[in-house]
């Protein structure tokens, strides 16, 4: 049974804009909507900016439809309050009387800054030369003479990596770990090349897995293609940091270089998995100018199922692209969960021994017992479940405690 909107309650709320809430103009003339608070941007026609504009807290529903030459109907009110309390309200834009302020759902859990915004900028304004047409024409000619270089001399070598020795797999480590800022560093300095501001670079849990990010948010001022580049640029700063690793082996024939640079080509290649929200995702995403792949994708097989059981609904063959991406990526986020799940098994039925060995160290005073290795077989099988429990939770709420909400006809943000 769907819930109906209390119209005499409704047309009396007071909707205000939140506090450092912001909208520029872009280019197409539709506006760049965000709150620096709750980093949640939108896009936006200047119809709806003439309704934020009105989001005084002093102006009632009623007053809002009237100063904006609408009728005071059941029909116009419901779409004003489902513009305010549903679609503003969830990015971060709109206070309400009845909540509290809601914050941006990220992704990304247990996330914490590594490098402050003040760095990111003054690092990334360093950098942004390295988009300059010239200067990318004259780094991928040199790194890709550098890999066709390699890739000659392995031909006619055939090396194995078990076959390499005299390693240091701490200089391998500090290598790749430099090589994953730089990545970082890419996203942010192409935003800046387009004048845009970077924000922190951070580290946190992305699918059961440690993860760095660099916040791009206006990112979502620029247009599809600047994007794109956006997108791009972290790949682009790990190729070039990879085949200078590969360069420096070949003259100084350390292994610690080669070892580097290989593992580093081969994340660049996972980076570009367009299922999970990592670069490859957001490049499609911008490529096919969709804000949410994921959850456009989502809607288009609901109305493809819709369309099996009602013959007068047609659909069309980009719908059916749609589902086959929607479907591949939900058999590809099962079969990594169960797989991290499977992975760690043993981990699980260790805890309790973990547990019972770490507190009688404690009480009998054996510090020395407790090692990194077992605080990380405590940890690690409990933050994978306390991330399953969140992802079961989330699933749940959306399937059967979310509130019926009305769709917005007449108001397009």
């Amino acid at each position: 049974m769907k819930n109906k909107t209390n119209q005499v309650e409704v047309i009396h709320k007071t909707p205000k804009l939140r506090k450092n809430t912001y909208w520029e103009k872009l280019p197409d003339g539709r506006y760049y909507i965000n709150n620096k608070d709750s980093s949640n941007p939108l896009i936006v026609s200047e119809y709806v900016v003439h309704f934020l504009e009105l989001a005084t807290g002093m102006n009632t529903i009623k007053q809002i439809c009237e100063k904006a030459g609408l009728s005071v109907n059941n029909s116009n009110v419901e779409k004003i309050h489902e513009l305010f309390y549903v679609t503003l309200y969830s990015k971060g834009v709109i206070e309400t009387e009845e909540s509290k302020t809601k914050k941006k759902k990220s992704y990304i859990n247990l996330s914490f800054t590594i490098i402050p915004e003040k760095s990111v900028i003054f690092i990334s304004k360093y950098l942004a030369f390295l988009f300059h047409r010239k200067v990318v024409i004259i780094s991928l000619l040199f790194s890709l003479f550098v890999l066709l270089w390699s890739s000659v001399h392995f031909l006619n070598t055939r090396p194995t990596l078990t076959g390499i020795n005299n390693f240091s797999s701490i200089l391998v480590t500090i290598l790749l770990i430099l090589v994953f800022f730089l990545h970082e560093f890419g996203h942010a300095s192409a935003l800046y090349y387009f004048e845009e501001v970077p924000r922190k670079i951070g580290i946190g849990l992305y699918l059961f897995a440690p993860v760095l990010f660099a916040d791009v948010t206006d990112s979502w001022k620029l247009n599809n293609k600047k994007r794109m580049v956006v997108d791009f640029g972290g790949l682009y700063f790990q190729f070039i940091i990879s085949c200078f690793y590969l360069f420096i082996f070949f003259i100084s024939a350390h292994n610690d270089f080669l070892i580097a640079a290989f593992f580093s080509f081969i994340i660049g290649v996972l980076n570009l998995n367009p299922f999970i929200k990592m670069d490859g995702y957001w490049l499609l995403s911008d490529f096919l100018n969709i804000t949410d792949l994921k959850q456009k994708a989502q809607k288009e097989t609901l109305f493809f199922i819709q369309c099996i059981f009602k013959e007068r609904i047609q659909c069309k063959i980009q719908q059916i692209a749609f589902v086959l991406y929607y479907v591949f990526n939900l058999l590809f986020t099962i079969a990594f969960i169960s797989y991290m799940l499977v992975w760690n098994v043993e981990l699980f039925k260790q805890i309790p021994a973990n547990i019972k060995t770490i507190l009688l160290a404690i009480l009998e005073g054996r510090y020395h017992n407790i090692n990194i290795i077992l605080i990380e077989s405590l940890i690690l099988p409990l933050v994978v479940i306390f991330l399953v429990l969140k992802v079961l939770i989330k699933l749940l709420d959306k399937s059967f405690f979310k509130p019926y909400k009305v769709k917005i006809n007449g108001i397009k943000p």
